[in-house]
């Protein structure tokens, strides 16, 4: 977790002078939401994004895609409550190393369960600096689905209307 080798390898030294957008897990490989990073490991991790990224403009999308069941860290209908109180954790952590870094909330606009509504896991907007969803090419019946077609568990359009996504004023 705190190796940050591709912001240190392709981005830092002035590599790279836009803004610095990565995803970062909120727990190791072999954990689960219930074992949510600890602030001893956040605070360090944190440190290093701000000696590697001074400039401070990193967008962290930490948990991204979790509605989905292709990473590890895929999330179940249960684990919201887990999920939320993992990401005020690393929130509070990160913002006191630096309050410049901005995190992201960023599920897929698609969930894999047609059980988890990703509406909740949304932390709250104080704990939230931008949101938006990754959205993907999908075939609809051998077309393009079109961006405002509704879907039945947790897609943009569904979501879109709960005010949860959407870039937040003043960023």
């Amino acid at each position: 977790m705190n190796g940050l080798y591709t912001v240190k390898e392709y981005f830092s030294d002035g590599k790279w002078d836009g803004a610095l957008s990565f995803a970062q897990p909120m727990y190791a490989q072999n954990e689960n939401v219930n074992g949510c990073a600890t602030t001893s490991e956040i605070s360090p991790w944190a440190g290093l994004l701000k000696d590697a990224w001074p400039r401070a403009d990193a967008f962290i999308r930490l948990g991204w895609e979790f509605n989905g069941d292709w990473y590890t860290w895929k999330q179940a209908p249960g684990d919201a409550a887990a999920f939320k109180s993992c990401w005020i954790r690393w929130h509070d952590t990160v913002k006191a190393v630096s309050p410049d870094f901005k995190l992201v909330w960023n599920p897929n606009n698609q969930s894999s369960s047609q059980d988890l509504d990703v509406r909740d896991f949304w932390p709250g907007a104080q704990y939230v600096d931008a949101a938006g969803p990754d959205a993907y090419a999908l075939s609809d019946n051998g077309g393009l689905s079109g961006p405002d077609k509704t879907g039945p568990h947790g897609d943009a359009d569904r979501v879109r209307g709960s005010g949860a996504f959407g870039h937040r004023p003043g960023l």
